[in-house]
């Protein structure tokens, strides 16, 4: 519903909010290789976007995972 009432940056916003580790500085598995990076949103395209040695990268389903 509140997708055809236009709240779209609201359900962003909740959404942003439940992502697991959102804004957190943490370690990710990219490429069978340990990095550390900050979730810093998801793009239009439902990418994952992680800012990792101050440069923004875009990660698609199953291209990062964290380590646990």
């Amino acid at each position: 519903m509140q997708l055809r009432n236009g709240h779209t940056a609201r359900l962003k916003y909740e959404y942003l909010q439940a992502l697991y580790r959102y804004q957190e500085v943490h370690a990710f598995r990219v490429n069978d290789k340990e990095v550390q990076g900050q979730l810093v949103g998801v793009g239009e395209d439902g990418k994952l976007a992680v800012e990792i040695a101050q440069e923004l990268h875009y990660f698609a389903f199953k291209e990062i995972e964290y380590v646990i």
